[in-house]
């Protein structure tokens, strides 16, 4: 325990969840330093028995910004207007545990891509992946049919209006919070 304030989340609630690592079954070690499923993905374990259904999966999107919102909920304090990301509890106890909504991924890359270090953006949806980077080389991936992303589409103009789409919401998005990176690197494309 680490202070008398902490006993009831304690005792009736746990909430774990891990840092970046390697992933198990990732071949591609270099892949650990973008946008990619491989990095963006770290799993969250809450257990809450008073309060939450057990052995239930959530298949939607969750931002690391979900985890503040979500524990405030959790212990009824109200959450600022100013906060960023979403309490999921009330999704949970619905039992409505799909996607609702984009999450953005902000990265700045520890080792050079193509020899330089880049900057990047990314959106997740259900069904697509756009990373933006302040150089050429831009990604697109349809997850369902690629979740390894390893299918590029991002220079194919069959999927133009999926890039541009994607590309609008990071710019707005970008707006909404203050990153003139999203709102630069959006606008290039929406």
């Amino acid at each position: 325990m680490i202070c008398p304030q902490t006993r009831l989340v304690e005792d009736e609630s746990n909430s774990l969840w891990s840092r970046h690592s390697r992933t198990p079954g990732s071949s591609d070690v270099a892949r650990k330093t973008v946008s990619y499923d491989d990095s963006a993905k770290v799993p969250w374990l809450m257990r809450w028995p008073v309060r939450l259904p057990q052995g239930m999966e959530y298949k939607g999107g969750v931002s690391g910004a979900d985890l503040m919102p979500t524990i405030l909920d959790a212990v009824g304090i109200a959450i600022p207007a100013r906060v960023q990301g979403s309490s999921r509890i009330p999704n949970i106890l619905k039992g409505d545990v799909g996607w609702k909504e984009p999450v953005f991924i902000e990265n700045i890359p520890h080792e050079p891509l193509e020899g330089k270090r880049v900057v990047e953006r990314a959106v997740r949806t259900e069904r697509w992946k756009l990373i933006l980077r302040d150089h050429s080389r831009s990604e697109l991936y349809e997850m369902a049919a690629d979740p390894a992303e390893k299918n590029d589409l991002f220079l194919y103009p069959d999927f133009a209006p999926h890039v541009k789409e994607l590309a609008r919401l990071i710019f707005d998005w970008g707006k909404r919070f203050d990153d003139a990176v999203s709102v630069e690197l959006g606008q290039k494309i929406a």
